[in-house]
Parts: C-alpha cells; structure tokens; sequence
C-alpha cells in the first residue's frame, strides 16, 4: 500500500500509522480439468480488507479514520485499499493524493 500512497503531504512531525484488522481471502476456487500434467488454475474472489489509518503530531495519536475495500485477487486488493485510504485521507485535509492504475 505504502508505494500507492507516495504522493501524501502532511506538515512537520506528522506520521500515519496503518493497521490491519480485518482480511478476508474469500472464496479460492481450484480448477482440475483432470489431466495430471495441466496447470490447477486458481480464482481468488471478493477479497476485502479492512484498515485504521492513525494520524500521530509528535508520537501521540491526533485522528483515526477507517478505510474497508474489497477486490478480485491480491494486487486490485491493495490497489483498492490505497484508493480507499488516499479518499479518506484527503476528506480529513490532507493535500489530493492520486493513486495511479499501475
């Protein structure tokens, strides 16, 4: 999520803190057409995540916000996730944050 959120802005002595405290893989689905030499194809769907984004001014915790995506497989999960975060992010203040579609 860290590389999404790049383009952040905030003043001296400002961190953000993210923890993750709700993940789903959802549902695996595992294809065998039943020849032993193909390939198992793998399915990830309606993966979600959950993220307290903490905003800390010199060590101590000044706003929290909450940040919920879900997504198709790992990478449109975290891009999700940084999406969501960067909205929540610039509704609290901070400078417009752009996250690219790499």
């Amino acid at each position: 999520i860290r590389l999404f959120l790049n383009g952040i802005r905030a003043g001296s002595g400002v961190t953000l803190e993210l923890c993750v405290y709700g993940h789903s893989r959802g549902r695996e689905l595992f294809l065998y057409n039943g020849d032993e030499y193909s390939t198992v194809k793998n399915i990830e769907e309606n993966m979600s995540i959950a993220v307290l984004v903490k905003i800390k001014h010199s060590g101590l915790t000044t706003k929290v916000l909450f940040a919920e995506a879900s997504g198709q497989g790992d990478e449109q999960l975290i891009k999700n996730a940084a999406r969501e975060i960067a909205a929540k992010l610039s509704a609290a203040g901070f400078s417009k944050i752009v996250v690219p579609n790499r």
